[in-house]
């Protein structure tokens, strides 16, 4: 893979569209790229989906050497690693189950500087630091779920504090700690762990308008189970993960929603590690849509395209609430979350939080979750007001906001609006999970359901576009974006939109290519005739391709001289002759075309 060199914002925004297939940053992730780009240190705070990966995988493209990613869960680096390699980009994991020959061609890699991100866990961060740390040139060391090198972090692994070693072995190679969580404490302790004290920190807006926010208080078990299932009834074929307080429960609603017709599993940490692998690796491959699960499961899911999350029961502090709805809507798109509450919950939080080693602190956060759930007020404004960030109120996207709108809302009757259900949507999702099935690969991975969405807005006459979808990076394109191209004219000619011969098309794809007119008659067994006739009604249609490859510009400007100067009014045979055979009859009729309006 060619790498981009230049330590600017342009080659940034390049490598970006690119990779990626986004047009612009999102707020702060420029200023951190330009900052690792520069060998200084930083902490970055950003909520789950607000785009943290990029800022050391932007980096990693544009500076030379790898990247070495510390992350606590193997799932969560299998699905960015997938992510990577699917657009193009060099990357591996490993870890225990890496074969001797698989570790070889990584390691070779890595010294070779063509791969470009490695992942690693922390406990394997050990064997790497005494066998091969020092045989590579290393980009950047980023920290995954940084929160987890603290003691005050809610998920404390000890092999994080290994990672100390870095600074002090590597004092020039930048280290980025990224978290979505970390109150103040845990930042400074961050920066205690990894010797940061260098470090610039950035902390991203916890605000997702893209999730809506809804509480329902003191409903029967009855009606409860019943509203769910409506709800995802209404979903159909939705993503969506369902919290409960107990593994009991996780069953037992895994089983009424499998009775009502709803493709449920169930995911608590009682289980058998194969049978929690099996159900996670159905939920990320959409063989199952919901999952019911205690807290055990999220963490290391990256799925992009889930639509819903709902607390059965009442979480244990708005951290937890926050991080477990932040799973939905990873890709930007509108996404749901409920909560149900009860009193018995407050008495079984409370239970836990006497039993706890920080009474006071988890009797005090028990108690703003209770003004956050029983308030009337924007639902928005007192979660961000939480985690210390204001917002006017009234987001218009909770049911506080609804209610006061006089919008009624109602759980089990809520329309889908979020989405064109309609059948260019199911044939886009279709041609998705038929590539994904043949690749093995989760559906989201091909493309997530933002770019499918954009997919729908393609006008007809401008089916080029497609190739300036989000996230349609230049790998992507040609791997995929090709199948949904055709798919798309042959929708619209199915339904009797006006579309360009499937043949045309597919020169210019080609064409886009860079492939040449030789190439591409060699490659579609057509005539050169045909492929001008061809560019000739692209050019017609104003398809962008480069029309020198069909006449370059010194025949051009020859034929521009001659035109005027002889006026022979488009003539071939005259204009073919004067030339003497230097410029073919093909060329001519191009000319004539692409260059009329001009005439």
């Amino acid at each position: 893979m060619k790498m981009i060199a230049i330590h600017t914002s342009i080659s940034a925004q390049s490598v970006l569209h690119r990779y990626f297939g986004y047009s612009s940053f999102r707020p702060l992730q420029e200023d951190i790229i330009e900052r690792i780009c520069s060998n200084r240190d930083c902490l970055v705070l950003m909520p789950t989906g607000g785009g943290k990966s990029l800022c050391f995988q932007v980096p990693a493209l544009l500076k030379s050497g790898t990247a070495l990613v510390v992350s606590p869960l193997l799932s969560l680096m299998k699905d960015q690693v997938d992510a990577l390699c699917a657009n193009g980009i060099e990357a591996a994991t490993w870890n225990s189950s890496t074969s001797a020959v698989e570790e070889a061609y990584i390691f070779k890699a890595c010294r070779n500087g063509t791969m470009k991100l490695l992942y690693v866990s922390p406990e394997r961060l050990h064997t790497l630091l005494n066998k091969y740390l020092f045989d590579i040139d290393w980009s950047l060391f980023a920290i995954d779920e940084a929160h987890c090198i603290s003691n005050w972090g809610h998920d404390f692994r000890p092999d994080y504090t290994n990672l100390s070693a870095l600074k002090s072995k590597f004092p020039r190679v930048p280290i980025i700690a990224l978290t979505a969580t970390a109150d103040v404490t845990t930042r400074e302790d961050i920066v205690k762990q990894l010797n940061l004290y260098d470090a610039q920190q950035f902390i991203a807006s916890f605000d997702r308008p893209n999730l809506s926010l809804a509480i329902r208080g003191e409903i029967k078990k009855e009606v409860k189970d019943l509203e769910i299932a409506r709800f995802i009834q209404k979903r159909r074929n939705q993503s969506g993960i369902i919290y409960c307080s107990s593994r009991q429960k996780t069953e037992d609603l895994s089983r009424y929603l499998r009775n009502q017709g709803i493709s449920s599993e169930h995911y608590h940490a009682g289980m058998e590690y194969q049978c929690r692998v099996r159900v996670q690796d159905n939920f990320i491959h959409d063989r199952t849509n919901v999952i019911c699960a205690t807290i055990a499961f999220g963490m290391g899911i990256d799925k992009s395209d889930v639509r819903f999350v709902i607390h059965y029961n009442l979480p244990n502090s708005l951290e937890s609430y926050y991080q477990e709805i932040g799973r939905a809507g990873r890709d930007g798109m509108p996404a749901e979350t409920l909560l149900y509450f009860s009193k018995s919950d407050f008495s079984l939080q409370r239970k836990y939080a006497l039993q706890s080693g920080q009474i006071q602190l988890n009797l005090q956060k028990l108690g703003l979750l209770k003004e956050f759930v029983e308030s009337t007020t924007c639902r928005r404004k007192l979660l961000l007001h939480y985690f210390q960030e204001t917002h006017p109120g009234k987001c218009g996207n909770c049911d506080s906001c609804l209610q006061e709108n006089n919008q009624l809302y109602v759980v089990y009757e809520r329309d889908e609006k979020s989405y064109s259900k309609n059948a260019l949507w199911e044939h886009l999702k279709n041609t998705r999970s038929a590539l994904a099935k043949q690749e093995r690969k989760p559906a989201y991975i091909i493309f997530s359901d933002r770019t499918l969405n954009e997919m729908l807005s393609i006008q007809p006459t401008a089916l080029y576009s497609i190739t300036e979808v989000i996230g349609m990076s230049e790998n992507k394109f040609r791997k995929y974006g090709q199948t949904f191209f055709i798919e798309l004219s042959r929708w619209y000619r199915n339904h009797e939109i006006s579309q360009p011969k499937e043949s045309v098309l597919l020169t210019w794809l080609l064409l886009r290519e860079g492939k040449s007119v030789d190439e591409i008659a060699d490659i579609r067994s057509l005539s050169q005739g045909n492929i001008y006739q061809h560019a000739e009604v692209l050019d017609r249609i104003d398809y962008p391709f480069d029309k020198s490859l069909f006449l370059t510009e010194v025949k051009r400007n020859k034929l521009d001289s001659m035109f005027y100067e002889f006026n022979h009014q488009g003539k071939r045979k005259a204009i073919f002759d004067y030339f003497k055979g230097e410029i073919t009859y093909h060329e001519i009729s191009f000319y004539l075309i692409s260059s009329v309006d001009s005439i």
